[in-house]
């Protein structure tokens, strides 16, 4: 792609593309029980991530940028949702500045939800809440979608609209309307000169509905906000959040191999997160430790079905001025289920990780 006759004549500074890899390789040691089964252990090296990255400009208003997952571009070929692209392609939009302080995206791009941890990039993750796993991951996975941005020199406020919520309750779903579009706000802010940099942000997906006529699911909106803060000083980080995740009680309908449908109602479901990390990065080392924990409380009909309790600490070494690391990790989950009238089953799992990051 080349630069257009009026940009090259008008002498605007435009770049045509810019490519990058990122890239993170682990080794894990995994301990795990669920329950009284018996412990299992197990060894991989396994490659947590593998992206190619491609940036440029149309103009000195205009950019673009291209990220291709290749760790599942052969694996995950099927249509995800409702903008047909393959799960591979993360990111895939065309971001116009209209003004210095207000700029438009539209495309394939992660919405803005939770607060802290969200906003962390998988690169950098070593597990995530529940809230991350249910909302990032099944609620609303990347997706397309329109982001208008505002932006001073110390805050950003979003306003997003982006694909319903698609769920497998069966057939004759129909083709997505308008009213199917979910909504999301935010803000991230930078006070004292960097020292605090809040995020808030503030989620209503709107469930897409199956069935037709008298066996039409109910309009049904899940709603989820975040609140946290990072706060900065003499080269420690301190990450505080607060998440919550709500669906109302709502009928819908599945359909058997011979056509009969079953109408279901989805009781009143809530969760609610709390996220802690700390770190702090030696300059004379370039060692950067920190522990990180969070608890997921999710409660169904009333009742606590899911209190998930999980924490890391380890060390990075960055031996480079940015973009590259190595890491040791201990990952500790206490995850605690009561999906049924059964007894609670507690798994426990220990992970170990060892291995390197690079972002070129």
């Amino acid at each position: 792609m080349l630069p257009s006759f009026s940009a090259l004549a008008q002498g605007e500074k435009v770049t045509i593309a810019k490519t990058g890899v990122q890239l993170r390789v682990d080794g894990v040691g995994l301990h795990k029980r669920a329950g009284d089964s018996a412990p299992t252990d197990s060894q991989s090296l396994v490659i947590r991530n593998a992206r190619i990255l491609v940036t440029g400009d149309l103009s000195e208003a205009i950019s673009y940028t291209l990220r291709l997952d290749v760790k599942n571009a052969l694996y995950s070929s099927e249509n995800v949702g409702q903008d047909t692209s393959i799960a591979a392609l993360d990111r895939a939009y065309v971001e116009q500045h209209f003004l210095p302080w207000l700029a438009l995206k539209v495309g394939r791009m992660p919405l803005m939800s939770g607060a802290i941890e969200s906003d962390y990039s998988s690169m950098d993750r070593y597990y995530e809440s529940y809230f991350v796993e249910l909302v990032s991951y099944q609620v609303a996975p990347i997706t397309t979608g329109i982001d208008l941005s505002a932006t001073t020199s110390a805050h950003t406020f979003s306003l997003q609209v982006f694909n319903g919520v698609q769920e497998t309750t069966g057939v004759n779903k129909g083709l997505q309307q308008a009213a199917d579009l979910s909504t999301a706000v935010g803000y991230r802010g930078s006070l004292f000169g960097g020292m605090i940099k809040p995020i808030v942000s503030y989620n209503q997906f709107v469930r897409i509905r199956g069935g037709k006529g008298s066996q039409r699911d109910d309009t049904t909106k899940f709603r989820a906000g975040g609140v946290g803060a990072q706060f900065s000083v003499a080269g420690a980080d301190l990450d505080l959040e607060y998440d919550v995740f709500r669906k109302p009680g709502f009928r819908f309908y599945t359909w058997d191999g011979a056509g009969v449908a079953r109408a279901i109602d989805n009781p009143q479901d809530e969760l609610r997160t709390v996220v802690m990390q700390l770190a702090y990065f030696d300059s004379q080392t370039h060692l950067r430790p920190f522990v990180k924990w969070s608890q997921d409380c999710n409660k169904i009909a009333g009742e606590e079905r899911r209190n998930y309790v999980r924490y890391a600490y380890g060390v990075e070494y960055r031996p480079l001025p940015k973009g590259f690391r190595y890491h040791a990790v201990v990952v500790d989950q206490q995850d605690s289920d009561r999906l049924t009238n059964a007894s609670r089953v507690t798994t426990a799992s220990r992970k170990y990780i060892l291995g390197l990051a690079a972002k070129i």
